[in-house]
């Protein structure tokens, strides 16, 4: 979903709906770990987070603020990948 934002024009007349659709992707993938019960306390109210922003984003293209919302969406996918990474690596050496 990223690259694909990534690769958004702010200024095609198109991209308001594109973008629209990643962000709904986005929040469907969040909603479908929030509902798949992740216990971890730390991951699911990351994915809240993320959530509660990305639809902040969305409210920012529908009020025709796309670049802003644009960015602002990019930046929130960014912190939840780099997020989700940390707490990876974090459950995985505590595995070992």
């Amino acid at each position: 979903i990223l690259l694909a934002m990534e690769a958004l024009d702010p200024q095609n007349l198109e991209t308001a709906a594109k973008l629209d659709s990643y962000l709904q992707d986005a929040l469907d993938h969040c909603h479908k770990l929030v509902t798949r019960g992740y216990s971890e306390e730390k991951t699911s109210h990351m994915v809240n987070y993320c959530k509660m922003k990305l639809e902040f984003a969305q409210k920012q293209i529908a009020n025709d603020e796309l670049e802003e919302g644009l960015q602002f969406a990019k930046t929130v996918l960014t912190f939840y990948l780099r997020e989700a990474r940390t707490e990876s690596a974090s459950l995985h050496n505590q595995d070992e």
